[in-house]
């Protein structure tokens, strides 16, 4: 569904791989809905590779700003 990339604050990616998934399925019996059930899960596997780099620079980045907010403060 995409729900992974709400939590790693990619709302756009979440919102088209969320509504390409309801496509898919309101379409299987059109099969177009099953290209497009092929097509989505290809890119989630994809994403599944791709999150722990892009976790690791969220992190990263929260840690920074957190540390900055921190100099500001004392």
């Amino acid at each position: 569904f995409g729900a992974h990339n709400f939590y790693i604050e990619r709302t756009q990616i979440g919102v088209i791989q969320l509504i390409c998934c309801v496509v898919g399925i309101a379409t299987i019996l059109v099969y177009i809905g099953s290209v497009i059930l092929v097509v989505l899960s290809i890119w989630i596997i994809v994403d599944a590779f791709m999150i722990p780099g892009v976790v690791a620079d969220l992190t990263q980045r929260r840690r920074a700003e957190l540390v900055q907010s921190m100099m500001r403060s004392t």
